[in-house]
């Protein structure tokens, strides 16, 4: 005998009863309803703790560098990056292996109108070369820089952008003095930015007074510069910076 399958069984039988089986209707759902997405969960994101923005540094300080300075920015006047070098035995360490190259390190957080910044330096290499410091450096107006020779010079500059990689020097002082011995092996630098004079310190002495009304420089940043001449490399070593009132 043949066997019937249990649902055609169910339908002849449905049939046979008067009851015609609902060809349409939907298979058996099971409790829920899975016709809806289910509802996200939410879940709370952590709150961030706050990280305190670092205090800021003292306007008037000493730097001594011996570790990496932090609030400083090294650049050239062709447009270089030059980061000076921390030797091991403390100190900041500028190094020019062309002719006719400048190099400056500034004190970024400040602009200062009357300072007084002061420095000891140790040159290295060839000569003739210039190291001293800065005042009232601005990109916009322009800046002041004296330096000095170790064969007894000494130079008060206005220095100006001509563009972003080119700078222009006026002299405003070239002398000599007897402060500055060629056979030394540091020297003290130090200038004094007062309303309309600069004051010139070499080895704690003050040696000239020099008015630049006439140059109308008033605020701008502070700082260090190196320069070479014919001659290359130039090496010069910062012990330490010193930034305080007039």
């Amino acid at each position: 005998m043949m066997k019937l399958d249990r649902s055609v069984a169910m339908a002849i039988f449905l049939v046979g009863c008067g009851i015609a089986p609902d060809t349409n209707a939907s298979p058996t759902i099971p409790e829920g309803d899975h016709t809806k997405a289910p509802l996200p969960i939410n879940t709370p994101l952590a709150t961030p703790t706050p990280i305190p923005s670092p205090a800021p540094p003292p306007r008037y300080f000493s730097e001594v560098f011996d570790s990496t300075p932090v609030y400083w920015s090294a650049f050239g006047t062709l447009g270089e990056n030059i980061e000076p070098v921390l030797i091991d035995q403390g100190g900041l360490q500028v190094r020019l292996d062309n002719p006719y190259s400048w190099r400056y390190q500034l004190f970024d957080p400040y602009d200062y109108e009357d300072v007084r910044v002061d420095a000891y330096f140790e040159p290295q290499g060839t000569e003739p070369s210039s190291t001293g410091v800065v005042c009232r450096f601005s990109k916009e107006m322009g800046w002041y820089e004296f330096t000095i020779s170790r064969q007894g010079t000494y130079s008060v500059l206005l220095g100006k952008w001509l563009n972003e990689a080119l700078a222009q020097y006026t002299p405003i002082v070239y002398d000599e003095s007897e402060y500055i011995k060629p056979e030394a092996q540091g020297y003290e630098i130090g200038l004094g930015c007062l309303a309309d004079e600069l004051w010139l310190y070499i080895n704690s002495k003050l040696i000239r007074k020099v008015n630049v009304a006439r140059h109308g420089l008033t605020e701008g940043k502070i700082g260090l510069t190196v320069a070479s001449f014919e001659n290359a490399p130039v090496i010069s070593t910062f012990d330490w910076f010193k930034a305080s009132t007039p």
